[in-house]
């Protein structure tokens, strides 16, 4: 298990959830989580946590049913997000 101040977070623990941050970044997670979490880099802890893992499977949703557009360019990408169309 890694340790978590020594990677530079200041850590907050209850029976039932954590609370890590570093500088402005704070990470809240469930007991479960942090022990799942934690086996992976510190740095990359926020993608693992239930809220993010949720919003990554909507997007793979919107994906997978072709909800999405695609450019050719940053042009005609910054024209389509001055637009009414978005």
């Amino acid at each position: 298990m890694i340790d978590m101040e020594s990677e530079g977070f200041v850590g907050e623990t209850t029976a039932d959830s954590n609370s890590y941050s570093t500088g402005p970044h704070r990470l809240d997670i469930s007991s479960e989580e942090f022990n799942t979490i934690f086996a992976v880099d510190p740095s990359q802890a926020w993608y693992w946590s239930t809220e993010w893992q949720e919003k990554e499977a909507i997007a793979a949703k919107n994906l997978a049913g072709g909800r999405y557009k695609r450019f050719n360019d940053v042009k005609e990408f910054i024209e389509f997000l001055d637009s009414d169309e978005n």
